[in-house]
């Protein structure tokens, strides 16, 4: 694994940590397991101020553009993400 992949993986379990916190959830990323993502939700409202966070923070570590950035989110919510209730 590249420095980039290691720092990117890095930064989407500190993102996934973050969302997870932001919508009221206590939990360690070591409990995460099997079908974690259906047992945790967000509000839409906490969706909009993550993902302003998450582009502003990606592109300020990685430098990266706007739209490499939406991208990467993009994957991250697909991947990752908390559903919305």
């Amino acid at each position: 694994m590249t420095t980039r992949e290691t720092k990117e993986n890095d930064f989407y379990r500190e993102a996934l940590m973050k969302q997870l916190y932001d919508a009221g959830w206590d939990v360690a990323y070591e409990d995460l397991t099997g079908d974690w993502y259906i047992q945790y939700y967000t509000t839409e409202k906490q969706e909009k101020e993550f993902e302003a966070w998450f582009l502003m923070e990606y592109r300020k570590r990685f430098k990266a553009s706007k739209t490499t950035a939406k991208n990467c989110y993009s994957a991250f919510i697909l991947g990752y993400g908390l559903t919305v209730k």
